[in-house]
């Protein structure tokens, strides 16, 4: 009695719907962070940048912090690890600072930035380790 078609089918679809949730949720989380930065660099782009610039800003924020995790893997118990913090600011510096180069932004207020993103992704992950 080996494996049939109809446990093949059943296998797939439980994996497929396996995967989305897992997915549905990295998405979800990365809006949450996604959220939780964009209140923290508001007054940044009040000197910094017009609402149209914000509107490009904020997807590159969510895609970085998603890619994150999707790379991250399924390991939610130790994600929230000192070195797992700064790798994640990486994803949003890189995915974020050429646009801001880009648009002109002067370079203290890259800098001003920078600070923020990793003065604040500090704060989800450290809460993660309470």
């Amino acid at each position: 009695m080996g494996i049939t078609k109809e446990d093949e089918i059943n296998g797939r679809n439980m994996l497929s719907s396996m995967a989305s949730e897992l997915l549905t949720n990295k998405n979800r989380i990365a809006k949450a962070i996604s959220a939780f930065i964009r209140n923290k660099i508001e007054d940044f782009h009040v000197e910094f940048t017009s609402d149209s610039q914000m509107s490009e800003i904020n997807p590159l924020i969510r895609n970085a912090v998603f890619t994150f995790l999707y790379e991250y893997g399924s390991d939610y118990a130790s994600i929230a690890t000192l070195p797992n913090e700064r790798l994640c600011s990486e994803y949003i510096l890189n995915n974020t600072i050429p646009y801001l180069k880009k648009q002109g932004i002067p370079e203290h207020g890259i800098k001003q930035f920078k600070k923020i993103i990793i003065d604040t992704i500090g704060l989800p992950f450290t809460a993660c380790r309470i």
